[in-house]
């Protein structure tokens, strides 16, 4: 099992951001779950559900700066 691409940008995101992916997928309204299932279920995530936990990374850094 592989997991999406675009699940581990985010992983690599918010380390360098330094932000806990709990605190990304809550600000995004994603449910931990959810996140589970893409580590470890194989699930591919949906592309708009990528983009609110990018966007929410991005809105907790900058809070953080």
């Amino acid at each position: 099992m592989q997991i999406a691409p675009e699940v581990i940008e985010l992983e690599q995101l918010a380390q360098r951001e330094a932000v806990p992916m709990g605190l990304a997928l809550k600000r995004a309204g994603v449910a931990s779950t959810t996140y589970w299932r893409w580590r470890h279920a194989g699930k591919e995530p949906l592309t708009g559900t990528i983009r609110k936990i990018r966007a929410a990374i991005t809105e907790l850094a900058e809070r953080a700066a």
